[in-house]
């Protein structure tokens, strides 16, 4: 938290540390209040489940609302600050006295990154100052303004075409932040309703549970049985999936990389160590790829590192089953022995006056059995003749008519009653639980980097503003403005590291295999340009670039919209996910078998009849 902030707002390290304290109280405060609230209103796992989710997605919201906002206020301050240093620079020349001038009229985020501009333009050490600059800061129209900057300082404005380099990027970036302002803001529009959508479902299972064993008392046993608790158990994850999923749509903490210091300090115990490298010894190519992709979506873990976290992905989730199928038992045993409530459709025949006595009689008669620890005296209670007899032997009440029916609920219950115990399908079914745990954080990684993809155009956009800033600037190097854009990539970065480092041992020939590498054709283009500037140098090259950026305004907001509307359409859909399956799952279904077993039921009482 402290170093997301510190990315957009670099105030010192105390001042950083304070501010992530006082979020995180106000997160831990709001969380302690719901969770207790939620919990005594209504104690039990059910809703300490719903209470730590909400939890979790209060926090998250928080935390990145207050991140959102943050850089939004950042771009507009940042803003207004380029048109003020823009005509401060018109007075005086200077860039240092420009960014000091127009220091004095920002707000109080941009001053603060000002300050530190200004420290990187001072320094004696310019190379490892905007290093380390570019290290701790995220916002990359910071970056690429302190990289003219700090050329402007350092030999002069240059005119091209009776215009200002310094102001001609100044321009670039000022409309490059208005795109991405207005993206931000659709976005936030757009994705606002989806966390409701998310989690309303998970909060409705109890009232649907309530509702529907009102109206049909046998569902009791779905419900609260295992397939019920298995069917909650199940939105309740494509819940948190959904969430996160939709959280990476957004965009968010596509610039953070975490340092999952409990996964490493695992993966470094002895034992642990030892079976993650024979593993990688005989799955090299395997342990390879999955480096790459974990490269690719800025995750800062190696690929055993990565292994480790899915297999405790996967004991937590076979172990959670476990426990939940073996306490789902002891409960229906418990609701067997003291529920008043019939489970067979044979309390439709009892006269109301005569059930609740009919309830307590089956109580009774379930205790007498529970009690009786002989297996061949229990063993009696599962003969209909002797069951019968019991029960005219117990009733306090005329049973002339009524004893098949509560014979039939006896003799139910005490079946459902042997039946509860750990199933070997139960097993099956944990282990399957298991395997798709183990399985999610590869298919997260695969969704990033399907979401990365997605940014692909922006990204090359995002280049073309580069190579414009940079083009006009004199002794500017291919090798150059591949590092460049290697510090603003996200997509493409692997490549381009590949590149630079291949670059020593042959310019041409890194460049052809960088070609190879991201066959995506406006890349491509970009990379041609790149190649044939070693001849013609690098303003000769991009002068299509730069033309093309003059008239294509209007197709690149057409070409972001596109590219939000997609990003929309598909969280639109996976939002409605949860609702889709506690729809079509926790509430037809039930609904449906209990209706087919119904009519079973009367089939059978009709071929008895005939």
């Amino acid at each position: 938290m402290r170093k997301r902030f510190e990315m957009l707002c670099p105030e010192g390290e105390r001042a950083s540390i304070c501010r992530a304290m006082l979020m995180s109280y106000i997160i831990c405060l709001s969380s302690a209040i719901l969770t207790l609230f939620i919990f005594f209103l209504f104690p039990s796992l059910y809703t300490i489940g719903l209470a730590l989710l909400l939890v979790f997605v209060l926090n998250t919201e928080i935390l990145e609302g207050s991140v959102d906002s943050m850089e939004m206020t950042l771009l507009k301050q940042l803003d207004k600050f380029l048109s003020d240093t823009r005509h401060s620079f018109y007075k005086h020349g200077m860039i240092d006295e420009a960014i000091a001038d127009s220091s004095e009229k920002s707000g109080r985020i941009m001053k603060v990154n000002t300050l530190k501009i200004t420290s990187v333009l001072e320094s004696s050490d310019k190379d490892s100052s905007i290093r380390k600059y570019n290290e701790t800061i995220s916002n990359r129209f910071l970056r690429m303004f302190l990289s003219v900057a700090v050329y402007v300082e350092e030999f002069g404005d240059k005119v091209v075409n009776g215009v200002s380099v310094l102001l001609l990027n100044i321009n670039i970036l000022k409309s490059d932040i208005y795109i991405d302002l207005m993206n931000r803001k659709e976005i936030s529009y757009k994705f606002s309703g989806m966390t409701f959508i998310i989690l309303a479902p998970v909060y409705t299972l109890r009232f649907i549970r309530n509702w529907a064993v009102d109206i049909v008392p046998e569902l009791i046993t779905f419900y609260d049985g295992t397939l019920g608790i298995s069917l909650m158990i199940i939105i309740y994850l494509f819940t948190i999936i959904t969430y996160k999923m939709i959280n990476e749509l957004r965009g968010r903490n596509a610039l953070v990389t975490r340092e999952h210091h409990l996964i490493k300090a695992l993966s470094r115990v002895k034992p642990i160590y030892k079976a993650l490298n024979n593993y990688e010894e005989k799955n090299h190519v395997k342990m390879d790829k999955v480096d790459r992709l974990l490269y690719r979506v800025r995750e800062t873990y190696t690929g055993k590192q990565f292994l480790l976290k899915r297999l405790l992905y996967g004991f937590l989730a076979f172990f959670i089953c476990i426990s939940i199928i073996i306490s789902t038992h002891e409960k229906n045993r418990e609701t067997l022995v003291t529920s008043p409530v019939f489970i067979t459709k044979s309390e439709n025949i009892i006269p109301e006056r005569y059930k609740k006595p009919s309830s307590e009689l089956v109580l009774d008669l379930m205790y007498a059995y529970l009690k009786s620890g002989d297996l061949k005296k229990q063993g009696l209670y599962l003969n209909r003749k002797e069951v019968e007899e019991e029960v005219e032997k117990n009733a306090s009440f005329p049973v002339k008519g009524l004893t098949p029916a509560i014979t039939d609920e006896m003799i139910g219950r005490i079946e459902k009653y042997n039946n509860e115990y750990f199933h070997w399908y139960e097993l099956v079914f944990a282990m399957f639980i298991s395997y798709l745990a183990y399985m999610i954080p590869y298919f997260m990684l695969l969704y990033r980097k399907k979401i990365l993809s997605m940014n692909m155009g922006n990204e090359v956009d995002q280049f073309q503003s580069i190579i414009m800033m940079v083009m006009h600037l004199d002794n500017t190097t291919v090798l150059q403005v591949l590092e460049q854009m290697e510090s603003f990539a996200l997509v493409f970065k692997e490549s381009l590291r590949i590149c630079i480092n291949d670059y020593s041992s042959g310019d041409l020939d890194a460049l052809e295999k960088l070609k190879m590498r991201e066959p995506y054709e406006p890349f491509v283009r970009l990379v041609d340009n790149l190649i044939i500037a070693d001849k013609i140098g690098i303003p000769k090259a991009f002068d299509e670039v730069a033309e093309e950026r003059k008239v294509s305004q209007e197709m690149r907001n057409q070409d972001y919209r596109i590219a939000r509307d997609k990003k929309v359409i598909i969280g639109t859909i996976m939002s409605f996910v949860p609702t889709i399956i506690t729809v079509g799952l926790y509430w037809i279904i039930p609904f449906s078998i209990n209706a087919l077993e119904g009519l079973k039921e009367y089939d059978e009482m009709l071929n008895n009849f005939r």
